[in-house]
């Protein structure tokens, strides 16, 4: 009998469909401008081969100028080259490094905000310190400013007239918008576009519903890359904002699947990488903070704001639940430890930096927590050795000496100013708080909407007015408590150097809410002045 053999129908070869899925031999479905195939697994999608139909990209094609004019290809090879790896910081970062350049090439609303980002950071480095901007940086900062405003004009113009928007490039362009506010020191349009990126993505979060917003011309991304690629990034910014202005509210249910007190977060048994660990570590600070708005919250409509009128039970609740958050930090640096033990051999420079950043974080909030809830300035004094532990790393990252001698920087995510703020301004041991003030004027640096600058003209304030007419102080303890400030809000004046502090002095009295006003200015020459003498 004669075998039959059997043969595949001819099809034609899909040539289409990302790179990933192209190794990996399955079907793509070409979402833009990552495939759900990829993202709904956890795996990075490598972006597109080019198809001249489509314009499409490889990752290669990152490496590769964009079409535009001369100014535009100049920007954007800045951003590539130098904005990227800067603006993430000490952690290695998919988002700026990779994401942020694939969706440059596949929408142009993302297109011209990278290149008025890129624009806007080489005026920020090429400036000089206390003189005008020549008319070369000024071209420089108008171009940027003409990109930004073409990019948000772009995506009103695709809104107001329906056409279909990506939900990964519509937050992508409101995390630039957000940058890009920042970087001109805009910080109340800043975060007007912050919070209206919080808003979507906690909408779509929350949302069961199809693959679709209420918006019904943005689709929403699939649930892997909301929360693997766009709740980290925004997680942080959330978090910089609230320590920056302490009466705004966290969106706590960003990262929160429950709000309920009682509850502790999930940890990993391990962590495989310091991204992962860093990520865990925001995780845990937004349910501590969670814990305290609730607590304050209450407190502040509770009758005469008397804590201890709350109802029975309800104080010893937030107590317990503090405790647990202690016993889970410490858990978190157990499991950094052993991540460490076993995987620093193989880490490279940057990924051994971020893990000291870690610790310097992990102490800021140790700190943070240990003092929370007692309105008692003197609580801070019980962790001198914590304020010494925490700047001895920090020093191992920062060298005066060349800080300040270097361009200054910007990085988006936070890094070391608010512990070194922190330290200047809640520490009283003498010597470690001008150590922390000394790392702050050495720093020439913006962390989002924290500057190094701003941080320490406070920092050095704080200290003057808390140590004026004392005649000797050698410890924490010689400053007694009617003299310390509780600092509540801090604005800078847009363009200016000025920023106001809005603060008590001494112990809080029940039902007690006045506060003073200050406003406090610098020069470049007092920035200077300071660097050569710290």
């Amino acid at each position: 009998m004669m075998e039959v053999i059997r043969r595949r129908a001819r099809k034609p070869k899909v040539r289409t469909g990302c790179v990933t899925c192209k190794l990996r031999r399955v079907k793509c479905d070409e979402g833009k401008p990552f495939c759900l195939k990829c993202s709904t697994t956890g795996r990075q999608c490598d972006g597109y081969t080019h198809d001249s139909n489509r314009g499409l990209i490889s990752p290669h094609s990152l490496f590769v100028d964009i079409q535009g004019d001369e100014q535009e290809r100049r920007s954007f090879s800045f951003f590539r080259s130098k904005t990227a790896l800067e603006i993430a910081g000490y952690f290695p970062s998919y988002f700026w490094e990779t994401l942020i350049l694939q969706a440059s090439h596949e929408d142009p609303v993302v297109l011209h905000a990278v290149i008025a980002l890129g624009s806007l950071h080489e005026v920020y480095q090429e400036a000089i310190p206390g003189l005008p901007e020549n008319y070369e940086l000024s071209k420089k900062r108008e171009f940027a400013i003409e990109q930004s405003n073409k990019s948000m004009s772009l995506l009103r113009t695709h809104i107001s007239t329906g056409a279909p928007r990506s939900g990964e490039t519509v937050l992508i362009a409101c995390l630039l918008f957000t940058c890009l506010e920042t970087f001109q020191g805009n910080h109340e349009s800043a975060l007007t576009h912050l919070d209206s990126g919080l808003k979507v993505l906690q909408s779509w979060l929350r949302d069961e519903g199809p693959n679709i917003s209420k918006e019904a011309t943005v689709t929403r991304p699939s649930p892997a890359f909301v929360e693997s690629s766009l709740v980290p990034i925004f997680a942080r910014l959330d978090i910089q904002a609230s320590t920056h202005i302490m009466s705004r509210p966290l969106h706590c249910d960003l990262v929160l699947k429950s709000v309920n007190v009682s509850e502790s977060l999930a940890m990993p048994e391990s962590f495989s990488s310091v991204c992962e660990a860093s990520d865990c570590l925001v995780a845990l600070v937004y349910y501590m903070f969670h814990i305290q708005q609730v607590a304050h919250g209450y407190y502040n409509t509770a009758p005469e704001c008397n804590p201890y009128k709350c109802p029975e039970g309800l104080v010893m609740m937030f107590l317990i639940a503090r405790e647990q958050n202690r016993r889970e930090l410490d858990v978190w640096l157990e499991k950094l430890n052993e991540f460490l033990k076993t995987s620093s051999s193989n880490m490279s420079m940057r990924e051994l930096r971020a893990s000291v950043l870690l610790k310097v974080h992990y102490l800021f909030v140790a700190i943070m927590l240990g003092a929370s809830g007692a309105n008692d300035e003197t609580k801070f004094d019980n962790f001198t050795a914590e304020f010494g532990q925490m700047l001895r790393l920090a020093e191992s990252l920062l060298v005066p000496t060349e800080q300040a001698s270097q361009k200054p920087s910007f990085v988006f995510d936070t890094n070391m100013i608010p512990p070194l703020y922190l330290a200047a301004t809640r520490c009283r041991d003498p010597q470690l708080r001008r150590t922390a003030l000394g790392l702050l004027w050495s720093l020439n640096s913006r962390e989002g909407i924290w500057d190094s600058n701003v941080a320490a003209t406070i920092g050095k304030w704080v200290i003057e007015k808390e140590e004026e007419g004392l005649v000797t102080i050698d410890s924490a303890q010689s400053i007694p408590l009617e003299k310390r400030l509780t600092l509540f809000g801090k604005g800078t004046v847009c363009g200016e150097r000025r920023v106001m502090v809005r603060y008590r002095r001494g112990p809080a009295k029940l039902g007690d809410v006045t506060t003073e006003e200050e406003y406090l200015t610098w020069s470049n020459e007092d920035i200077l002045k300071q660097r050569l003498q710290e």
